[in-house]
């Protein structure tokens, strides 16, 4: 994973804020126990401060790097797995392994990758940053009970993501050209949800174009689910015309 080069030697806290004193482009937003040092594209670095308890849920996020400045900080991991269900027309993430917990002192460094819910359990004195990887290509977010690994909601994990669904619904009133175009290339989308609620959109919009872009998608599309959604459709429609 790709590291901001100011940030490549930090060692501490003071030198956290000696980089900051140095520069005036960063944006701050406070929010808790935490303040975003700096946001692209590609990543996301957050300074966190203790303290922090474990709570009822473990949750997954982006794929980051953990490096811990000052304090204690024990971190609850279980790793996941995306499953399909109801015949590959859907998935889910449930937990795949116990849950394990690493404790991290001064200077010690760690990865969570993105098929990984955790939680935070860090001293009073702790600070600690973590740079979030936004290019990797995951977008669904698990929160898990902490007790059972049961899974207790899944959502997406970006809400610009989520924002589309609405966005969706608005393209699927519309009567123009270039709202329909849009609903098509969100067809093609790689997020399952996104891709089928802009195909139900075109629906609406224009029956035979969904249907030709349901044969189609059944071998063609880039997200398994929607292809597996889109076969079982087509074999339901075969058998009520026969």
């Amino acid at each position: 994973m790709n590291i901001f080069r100011e940030f490549e030697d930090i060692h501490s806290v003071q030198d956290v804020i000696e980089i900051l004193k140095s520069h005036t482009d960063y944006t701050f937003s406070p929010d808790k126990n935490r303040l975003v040092l700096k946001d692209t594209a590609s990543h996301r670095l957050v300074l966190y401060k203790g303290p922090s308890c474990f709570g009822a849920t473990l949750c997954n996020s982006a794929a980051h790097s953990i490096c811990l400045l000052q304090g204690s900080l024990r971190l609850k991991k279980v790793s996941l797995e995306e499953r399909l269900t109801h015949n590959g027309t859907s998935s889910t993430i449930v937990a795949n392994g116990p849950v394990t917990i690493t404790n991290l002192v001064q200077g010690d460094a760690l990865q969570v990758a993105y098929l990984e819910a955790f939680d935070y359990h860090a001293s009073s004195d702790a600070y600690w940053m973590a740079l979030y990887d936004k290019e990797v290509n995951h977008t669904k977010s698990v929160k898990l009970c902490a007790v059972t690994l049961e899974p207790i909601i899944t959502s997406l994990l970006y809400q610009n993501h989520a924002r589309l669904f609405n966005f969706i619904e608005i393209l699927a009133r519309s009567t123009c050209e270039k709202s329909f175009q849009a609903l098509l290339a969100l067809s093609t989308s790689h997020i399952d949800e996104l891709a089928w609620r802009a195909i139900e959109g075109i629906y609406l919009r224009d029956r035979y174009k969904a249907a030709q872009l349901v044969n189609e998608y059944k071998t063609a599309h880039c997200c398994e689910v929607i292809r597996n959604r889109a076969a079982a459709m087509t074999s339901t429609l075969d058998k009520m015309e026969a």
